[in-house]
């Protein structure tokens, strides 16, 4: 394989892969969060959320806001997230959206 064929197809990998990437994120939140309902305990949320290989950060509640768990992952500007209230330790709402 001369240099410009190898060059070529390092260039279309690193295309393809973010494309690849975002999907496979897409799936992955869009999949953890479908298994969360109204009422679950957000105990083991965390743990859950890193074996599907997602990101997750914790928010305390206070007198004005709910408590959050907030789990993603995606590509830079291109992430999905999945963003689960809870009170007293129990889910109460929950949100899948995109962010580009």
């Amino acid at each position: 394989m001369n240099k410009g064929n190898r060059d070529y197809i390092i260039l279309i990998i690193c295309a393809l892969y973010p494309l690849f990437k975002v999907r496979w994120a897409k799936n992955q939140v869009e999949s953890f969060c479908s298994r969360i309902a109204a009422g679950r305990i957000v105990q083991g949320l965390e743990q859950r959320a890193k074996d599907f290989g997602l990101k997750v950060k914790m928010f305390k509640g206070n007198d004005t806001q709910r408590a959050k768990i907030i789990v993603w992952d995606g590509w830079v500007f291109a992430r999905w997230f999945c963003e689960i209230e809870h009170v007293n330790g129990k889910v109460v709402n929950k949100e899948t959206f995109f962010l580009d």
